[in-house]
């Protein structure tokens, strides 16, 4: 399955996190407030720069961010 995923939208947990690495998969990422398990996550990924976070509060806020792509596709591409 994730030899052929691109781009993904994930939860930062260990085992996505790290097959989405294996298999050279972008990702976008969210997480719940209070789940220390992913604030631990995203303070490691944020500090090695992987990812791009994800600012949902509703529906029509994710809809912007993803309408945003494009950019975050534009910005992997002239980081390697």
């Amino acid at each position: 399955m994730f030899s052929k995923i691109r781009y993904a939208i994930i939860k930062p947990g260990p085992g996505l996190t790290n097959e989405c690495l294996s298999h050279n998969i972008n990702w976008l990422y969210f997480y719940q407030r209070f789940n220390k398990e992913f604030e631990l996550n995203i303070k490691k990924l944020k500090y090695y720069k992987i990812g791009k976070k994800l600012n949902i509060l509703n529906i029509k806020r994710l809809k912007e961010e993803l309408l945003d792509i494009n950019l975050f596709k534009k910005s992997i591409s002239t980081s390697k």
